[in-house]
């Protein structure tokens, strides 16, 4: 018996040790960073009227948005009329008859877009979780389609100068919303809004009737749009706010249990997650990792691709190499800064794309006075602009091929491999592909040529005119 009892007192003993130790060291791996600075990441707003609020205005202008071109249909059954009106927008194809309804019915709608492209301030709701990232944007891109169905269709009445003024006002919105304090999300709304504006005011270019002056006006106008530093660091900066609200969330048990029910953990599941979470995901040094990384992703919007911050985790070792006193914070950092590695590109792609269509504006009228294009882009300075823009992957001026007739840029290779035209592009894509030609379809050679231009080792952008 004394045995017995000299056996349960050793046991508990153990028993209590490991129960102290364990505290112990939930403790000791709780040990916390002081709270990162983030004085920097803090997005600047303004008191705006709503009255002088392009944004609440653009929200009036949604709400009388009637693009609903078919009869209710079955959810497997797409809505023709409506993917027809998409690719209007687009220059795809045209039909006279479908573009003059839409455009009669939405026309309290558009005089609305136009009050709001007008106002003074254009600034989104504040964003402080991922429910304001997931607001509806697509509606912005719906009205950006149906203005550039309105400019196709005055181009085709003859009124060319109507037609690429609401090119420009594309460009604009695009612009502003780049610019409305948004999350990184909404940034990348404007960038596909520019994108719009400034593809089709280059396939518009050729049958354009303009004057060389209207070319030359429209050229610097549209210099006004380029990415714009500080709505691409506000991305980066909204991003931030986002993911330290997330894992604040989790490690307090307050990140809602289902994302279908919104009910948050409570009783036992509150506790574990607070007692077990904050030690292997050190909040502090995790929020101050993702941000060095907003900050240096938003200094990107002054770099060129060449110059751009990277912080990309690649592989086990890089998370490692980041945090090794924090290594599950950092796999959870790698997870949620991952999103924002593709933006730099991006953010060059936009400006590249607007410089181009300024150089196409800029030869237009050159071979309009001249009879012929230039050799150089350099004869274009000065009469037709200030300078030759650069191209923002390396921050030289842009390349032209005057034998190939193509504009073109390095691309994220940044080398200069002569640019591409469009068989060139499809040649390469049917190489890179691996396939015998003899078995590629009709329907992939034309996705390969619907990917040009813009895409390949450089981006090129041939001259039709």
């Amino acid at each position: 018996m004394a045995n017995r009892k000299k056996a349960f007192r050793i046991v508990g003993l153990a028993a209590d040790i490991l129960i102290l130790g364990g505290v112990v060291a939930l403790v000791v791996l709780s040990i916390d960073d002081p709270p990162p600075d983030v004085a920097g990441l803090r997005v600047k707003r303004l008191d705006i009227p709503p009255a002088e609020n392009g944004f609440v205005i653009l929200g009036q202008a949604v709400a009388k948005l009637d693009l609903n071109l078919d009869a209710p249909a079955a959810d497997d059954k797409p809505q023709a009329k409506l993917e027809q009106f998409d690719r209007m927008g687009r220059g795809q194809e045209w039909d006279a008859a479908l573009a003059e309804e839409v455009l009669a019915r939405n026309a309290e709608a558009l005089a609305l877009w136009e009050k709001a492209l007008a106002a003074p301030h254009f600034q989104r709701p504040e964003v402080r979780s991922m429910d304001d990232v997931r607001a509806p944007t697509y509606p912005w891109l719906d009205f950006a389609g149906l203005v550039c169905v309105r400019a196709q269709a005055r181009a085709k009445q003859g009124h060319c100068a109507a037609a690429f003024d609401d090119l420009v006002s594309v460009l604009r919105l695009g612009h502003r919303v780049e610019q409305s304090k948004g999350h990184a999300v909404t940034w990348l709304v404007g960038y596909a809004i520019k994108d719009r504006g400034y593809s089709l005011m280059r396939q518009m270019l050729p049958e354009a009737a303009l004057t060389p002056q209207q070319l030359r006006a429209y050229a610097r106008q549209i210099a006004a749009f380029p990415a714009d530093a500080g709505g691409y660091a506000d991305a980066f900066r909204n991003e931030y706010t986002v993911q330290a609200g997330m894992i604040d969330g989790m490690v307090s048990g307050e990140t809602p249990a289902s994302s279908t029910t919104g009910e948050t953990f409570e009783g036992v599941a509150r506790w574990f997650r607070r007692t077990v979470y904050k030690p292997f995901i050190k909040p502090n040094r995790t929020k101050a990792l993702l941000a060095e990384i907003a900050r240096g992703r938003g200094d990107n919007g002054l770099k060129h691709f060449k110059d751009a911050f990277k912080y990309v985790f690649d592989d086990d070792e890089s998370v490692l190499g980041a945090d090794k006193r924090n290594l599950l914070g950092a796999v959870l950092a790698r997870v949620l800064a991952g999103s924002g590695d593709g933006m730099p590109a991006i953010k060059c792609h936009e400006n590249v794309g607007l410089a181009v269509t300024r150089l196409f504006l800029a030869a237009k009228a050159y071979r309009v006075e001249k009879g012929r294009l230039p050799e150089r882009l350099d004869q274009l300075v000065p009469d037709y602009l200030d300078s030759v823009p650069v191209d923002d992957f390396d921050g030289k001026p842009l390349r032209y091929n005057a034998a190939k007739k193509i504009i073109y840029s390095v691309g994220k290779d940044l080398r200069d491999d002569g640019g591409m035209t469009k068989k060139e592009y499809v040649d390469f894509r049917v190489k890179q592909s691996a396939i015998d030609p003899k078995y590629i379809g009709a329907e992939e050679l034309k996705s390969y040529e619907d990917e040009y231009p813009g895409q390949g080792p450089d981006p090129s952008f041939p001259i039709d005119f």
